[in-house]
C-alpha cells in the first residue's frame, strides 16, 4: 500500500543528468523517470511496465516543517492545492498546479498518516495523496507553482506550457541554458 513506504532504489549508472534534463531508472518498480522545464513549469515523464499499478505519490510533508498545506482534486486530470511551511524562511507559501496527460483512474487522500480515502479535498499539516492511472503509454505531469497564489500557477502553466511536446521542452531549456553560458566570456 503506498502511504507505508514508497522509496525506490536506483544506480548512479542508471541516471542522466544534463542542461535541462534529468532522468533515472527507478529499480524497485522498473519506472523510467525524466524530468525538464521552463522557468516556472516542472514537466516529468513517467514510462511504467505493463501493469495495473501505473501510481504517482504525492507527499506535501516531505522535507521540512509543513505549518498547512491543502490539496484539490479539479477535474479529470488536474490537482492544484499549495504548501506553507518553515525551514529557510519562516513562512513560505507554494501554490501549485499539476495536470496530467492522462485522466485519473483512482485515487486517494490521507491525512495524518491515516488509510487513503476518496476526499477531492483536504486540509492539514500531513497529507499524501496517490494517483492511479490506466496507460499502455508514458504519463506526463505538468507542475506548476506561483509564490502568489493558485490563479498565479495556472497562468504560468497557461503561458509556458500549453503543450504536451516534452522533447520540444527539454531541447528549449538546453538552447535557453546555452544562451546564458555563452554570455560568458
Amino acid at each position: 500500500i503506498f502511504y507505508l513506504g514508497y522509496a525506490s532504489k536506483f544506480s548512479h549508472a542508471n541516471e542522466k543528468a544534463e542542461a535541462g534534463y534529468y532522468a533515472v531508472k527507478l529499480d524497485d518498480d522498473n519506472i523510467f523517470a525524466e524530468m525538464t522545464a521552463t522557468a516556472r513549469v516542472g514537466f516529468h515523464r513517467y514510462t511504467f511496465p505493463k501493469s495495473d499499478r501505473a501510481n504517482i505519490i504525492l507527499d506535501l510533508k516531505w522535507r521540512d516543517k509543513v505549518l498547512d498545506s491543502e490539496l484539490k482534486i479539479v477535474g479529470a486530470n488536474r490537482i492544484e492545492g499549495y504548501r506553507r511551511s518553515s525551514s529557510w524562511a519562516k513562512d513560505q507559501v507554494v501554490y501549485f498546479v499539476a495536470e496530467f496527460s492522462e485522466p485519473i483512474a483512482d485515487y486517494g487522500v490521507t491525512l495524518d498518516d491515516n488509510p487513503p480515502e476518496k476526499l477531492d479535498k483536504a486540509k492539514g499539516k500531513n497529507i499524501k495523496a496517490f494517483f492511479r492511472f490506466n496507460l499502455n503509454k508514458p504519463l506526463l505531469v505538468k507542475v506548476s507553482i506561483s509564490p502568489v497564489g493558485i490563479s498565479g500557477a495556472r497562468r504560468n502553466l497557461l503561458s509556458e506550457l500549453p503543450n504536451w511536446n516534452f522533447e520540444k521542452v527539454r531541447a528549449d531549456a538546453k538552447a535557453a541554458w546555452n544562451k546564458e553560458l555563452s554570455s560568458i566570456e
